[in-house]
């Protein structure tokens, strides 16, 4: 589904006159809630490492972040845990003779979105490891009527039915409409998830369901 096809849904399911921005913000924010509960977007990339070193960098990658990950696992398909920077920083620290081991890469923590330290050292046999994660929607920032979302069509019209025009009529005085088609967007969502089958363990819900954020940034309407 391309952004006009969704605008035209939104559109339709609304109950007033809203503008097009506006209805483009609220896709943008019924879209990245779908798609950061449900995880159905996915792509990975393979990240080589220096042999002997704790370090590693993601330099090709500017839009990823580390609590997008659905799993991590050599390139054999061995799991990696994904570690708080701290605790791996300690075991490297406080307990020399065990870092300087090398063998499989058995777990790994984030220093930055780009970069972070594994445990132990990777060896000639395991310099490189994968990392599968969810994308978040397509940036619309530009209202480009022809690109392509990327939430799965079979999904997508009542993404816009129910989540976007719920968005999109949360300012409109007395639009009862918005209550129920939010509820029922959840509800979608929910059966969305339980139903897809995940390329690892899922991360829990990092939103609480019954808030939308509605503040508005400073000087337009962008959603944050």
């Amino acid at each position: 589904m391309n952004l006009r096809r969704a605008i035209q849904i939104v559109r339709r399911a609304a109950k007033s006159d809203i503008d097009s921005d506006v209805i483009a913000d609220a896709i943008g924010l019924a879209g990245n809630y779908f798609l950061r509960e449900t995880k159905l977007a996915k792509a990975d990339f393979v990240v080589d490492v220096d042999v002997g070193t704790t370090e590693f960098y993601i330099s090709d990658h500017p839009n990823f972040r580390p609590e997008q990950i659905i799993i991590v696992e050599t390139v054999n398909y061995q799991s990696i845990d994904v570690r708080d920077y701290r605790e791996l920083a300690r075991m490297h620290a406080g307990n020399p003779a065990p870092s300087v081991e090398t063998g499989r890469i058995r777990a790994i923590a984030f220093r930055t979105p780009a970069s972070g330290i594994m445990y132990p050292h990777a060896d000639a046999s395991n310099d490189s490891f994968r990392i599968t994660h969810y994308q978040p929607f397509t940036d619309i920032e530009g209202h480009d009527d022809n690109v392509q979302l990327n939430i799965p069509d079979q999904y997508a019209y009542e993404v816009m039915w129910y989540g976007a025009s719920a968005v999109a009529e949360h300012r409109v005085p007395d639009a009862m409409f918005q209550t129920n088609a939010w509820a029922m967007f959840r509800e979608f969502t929910r059966k969305v998830k339980e139903e897809s089958v995940m390329a690892g363990p899922r991360q829990p819900s990092t939103t609480d369901p019954n808030v939308i954020d509605f503040r508005v940034k400073e000087g337009g309407s962008q959603w944050l």
